[in-house]
Formats: structure tokens, C-alpha cells, sequence
């Protein structure tokens, strides 16, 4: 079993909801898909053995989400946003698409996307956010980068909300004290100079007033 492949648990997202799956060689070519990509989108899995992944990304998908995609899963790293498929038949569907690279036996053999059914918030935010970038007048990449993070916490759990909140707390306390320890280093180097230039100007005063 690869490693992307133990968190994909028996296609089914944590809230229960079908995962949809999607493995790809190195380049980029689907050779596998579960049965959810079939229920949803309607394709078969011989549709798409073949073909690329963004084949069937919808067209109203800014072009640039197709390089940054690629900039990101080639450096190894996961890859996350609200993304517009095509329908075989008819229409859309709309995915909260997780892609990340799988590794077996610790070689690199290819990529894994994964996307839950995405609501309607997420659909609305992506179809004003992929105007504005067609529209010029927003970046893709910062607003990714952003909604990634945002979209990260809001789906944790209410438990791990409260770990991450804590763990933040905790190193907000220890960044707080490692800055009061420095400013207080600081004073008690500039008390021992001082103290010393103190030292210094008594032998230096008591030096001459016996040679006087």
C-alpha cells in the first residue's frame, strides 16, 4: 500500500461524506478512479484512464490554477481549493480537491487527488474568487494560499479547533517569555558594564590621588 493511499479510508471522508478518487503517474495521467467519481461525475473509469487530471476541470477554472497546481504537487507539496468539474452528461460538479504526492517504498510513484462534495459557502467564495482572478483583480496564488489555511481550520473537528487554539496560546506564552528573557539579558549586560565602568573610574580616581 502507497502512503496516500492510508488516508484514503475506504473511500469516505471523516464527515461521511464519498470521496471521490483519483490516482496519477508522475506526469499527470489518471490510471486509477473509485466508484464515487462515477456516481457523481458520471465517467467511467475507462473515461478517464489516460487522461490528465485537469481534463476535466471546468472551463471557467482560471488557467492559472492548472501551473499552480503543478508548481506545487512537483515540489511535493499537498495542493488544496474549491474546484469546477465537468459532468460527462450535463453540467457541473463542484469538489474540495486535495491533491498530494504518493510515495511506496519511500520512491516518489505519482499523485493522489481526492475531493468531498463541496457547499454551497465554498462554492459561492470560489465562483466570485475565480472571476476576480480572470477579471484581474486578484491573485490566484495568495488568495489559494489564504483560503487554504482558513478552509484547514474551519474543518477540523471542534476538539482539534480547541488543540490548535491551545497550541497557539502556548506558543504565544513561550515567544512572550523568550522576548522578556532577552530584554532582561540585556539589562543585566548593560548593569555589568556599567557596574564595571563604575570600578574602573574608583581605581583610576584612586591611582592618581596617590600620586598626587
Amino acid at each position: 500500500m502507497s502512503q496516500a493511499e492510508t488516508v484514503i479510508k475506504d473511500g469516505e471522508s471523516e464527515d461521511g461524506e464519498e470521496t471521490l478518487v483519483f490516482k496519477m503517474s508522475v506526469q499527470g495521467v489518471i490510471y486509477e478512479v473509485n466508484e464515487a467519481v462515477s456516481e457523481l461525475g458520471g465517467y467511467s473509469e475507462k473515461d478517464l484512464i489516460g487522461q490528465s487530471y485537469e481534463s476535466i476541470w471546468h472551463s471557467h477554472v482560471p488557467q492559472v490554477a492548472v501551473s499552480d497546481l503543478w508548481h506545487t504537487i512537483k515540489k511535493q507539496q499537498p495542493w488544496t481549493y474549491v474546484i469546477q468539474h465537468k459532468h460527462k452528461k450535463d453540467g457541473d460538479f463542484w469538489l474540495k480537491s486535495h491533491v498530494l504526492p504518493d510515495f511506496k517504498n519511500g520512491r516518489h510513484v505519482g499523485y493522489v487527488a481526492m475531493g468531498e462534495p463541496a457547499s454551497q459557502d465554498e462554492i459561492a467564495a470560489a465562483e466570485k474568487h475565480y472571476a476576480d482572478v480572470q477579471e484581474g483583480r486578484e491573485s490566484w496564488r495568495a488568495k489559494r494560499r489564504f483560503g487554504n489555511l482558513r478552509q484547514f481550520f474551519r474543518d477540523l473537528s471542534l476538539g482539534k479547533k480547541i488543540t490548535v487554539v491551545m497550541l497557539l496560546l502556548a506558543i504565544s506564552v513561550v515567544l512572550s517569555a523568550a522576548l522578556l528573557w532577552v530584554q532582561f539579558n540585556q539589562i543585566r549586560i548593560g548593569w555589568q558594564e556599567y557596574h564595571t565602568q563604575v570600578e574602573e573610574r574608583q581605581q583610576l580616581i584612586s591611582t592618581v590621588r596617590k600620586q598626587l
